[in-house]
């Protein structure tokens, strides 16, 4: 099954193409087995993610990928 949120959507009110991943808390996008909503944007009070803008460090950008066990 291919990344269902991969489809990009048109936000009427932004009038941009915003892909949905971001609402769903992906700041880097990789492949569907290495790719997890960044845990930097987990709300422990809720147990939900905050969507991508909500990432104050841009050193976590990548956080949301696994690393490759070698």
């Amino acid at each position: 099954m291919l990344f269902r949120f991969m489809a990009t959507i048109y936000k009427k009110h932004l009038k941009y193409l915003f892909c949905v991943l971001y609402d769903e808390a992906y700041t880097s996008i990789g492949h569907v087995n290495d790719t997890i909503p960044n845990p930097s944007l987990l709300d422990v009070s809720t147990g939900k993610y905050l969507p991508a803008y909500h990432l104050k460090d841009g050193t976590l950008e990548r956080s949301g990928r696994l690393k490759k066990v070698q």
